[in-house]
């Protein structure tokens, strides 16, 4: 997220400017700096970082409006902010699981211990492509990819998961 903002802010400022300093040095016939068409992406790149940000902003203010409705309490473990991809084309995920128990992430994958259903959607659909074994997954909620260790029965626990996150992938 700092990053984004940081680009943002970047990205902001070449546009204000005309990108006034691309010209500098420049062997070519263009004395005016950027032409039209990188104008033109840096202001539709601009336009893209600002919507992620206002998105990114929609969805903690949702989080803290569930966390509110929830008497403020957290679950443990960390929070998705919307999940990765199932393997049925449709976009899945959004939940947590703290420890106490597994909760379902559809797809046939279930969660216990501090994990999100973001990342454990990933983790099933590397090992359904890869197999048993180590297996690499990233994690939208912490934006981290992660080893995890996957049994030939679909149970994924350890590696560099933290906390004794396990994946039961069905």
């Amino acid at each position: 997220m700092p990053r984004l903002i940081a680009l943002s802010a970047c990205i902001a400022l070449l546009t204000a400017t005309g990108f006034a300093a691309s010209g500098c040095g420049s062997s070519g016939n263009n004395s005016t700096g950027a032409s039209e068409e990188e104008i033109a992406a840096a202001k539709a790149e601009q336009r893209r970082i600002d919507a992620q940000i206002q998105k990114d902003k929609d969805l903690q203010r949702q989080l803290n409006e569930l966390k509110k409705k929830n008497g403020g309490s957290s679950s443990g473990g960390g929070t998705s902010s919307g999940g990765g991809t199932s393997g049925g084309g449709g976009t899945s995920g959004g939940g947590t699981s703290g420890g106490g128990g597994t909760s379902s992430c559809g797809n046939g994958v279930t969660i216990s211990g501090p994990t999100s259903c973001g990342f454990a959607l990933n983790v099933a659909a590397a090992y359904r492509s890869g197999g048993p074994g180590t297996v690499y997954a990233s994690s939208p909620a912490t934006g981290k990819t992660y080893s995890i260790e996957c049994s030939s029965a679909g149970v994924c626990s350890g590696g560099t998961t933290v906390g004794g996150a396990t994946v039961y992938v069905h």
